[in-house]
């Protein structure tokens, strides 16, 4: 249940929490030393990722309110809190791939398609399309996607043989 909740395995999210606790985002005045306890800001994140995995109905922020036992405000101010700490760790934990690794993607991309020509591609890119609610008012024909409605896009971009993501872009 954990893991279709949060979407991560148990030991993963107590490292995610761990490394959230030391960034900025999460050093409030909760405490004499500053640093906010580890219950809470795994609370926070727990509750920021399970925000972050709902779409569709059920996927606002008043239902995850409902579910999560807690106000509208908080799940906005988690979330935020949330993916500010991850912007920190961006740099820390996403390096792009070294040139031994652009040698070896392009070579496994060879070699799991038969096709010489496609070893010149040696990332991979997976992204999905974040509806808008509204148009937006500057820059809009940007956010015009081709299934017909505004949206931001998250994409990775990862190396196809080990599946290991070197950048992501929001845009």
């Amino acid at each position: 249940m954990y893991r279709e909740l949060v979407r991560m395995s148990p030991e993963a999210f107590n490292n995610l929490a761990i490394q959230l606790q030391q960034t900025e985002a999460f050093q409030w005045n909760y405490s004499s030393s500053g640093v906010m306890s580890l219950n809470r800001v795994q609370e926070i994140l727990l509750v920021a990722l399970y925000r972050l995995g709902c779409s569709g109905n059920g996927g606002g922020e008043r239902d995850a309110a409902l579910q999560c036992g807690c106000g509208v405000g908080s799940i906005v101010g988690y979330t935020n809190h949330t993916v500010a700490g991850l912007l920190e760790l961006n740099n820390e934990v996403m390096q792009f791939a070294s040139e031994g690794e652009r040698q070896h993607a392009a070579a496994w991309v060879c070699n799991a398609t038969g096709v010489e020509e496609w070893g010149k591609g040696w990332l991979v890119v997976d992204g999905t399309h974040i509806p808008l609610a509204w148009k937006p008012g500057v820059l809009s024909r940007e956010h015009f996607c081709y299934k017909g409605f505004h949206s931001i896009i998250v994409a990775l971009v990862i190396l196809p043989y080990s599946l290991r993501i070197v950048e992501s872009v929001v845009g």
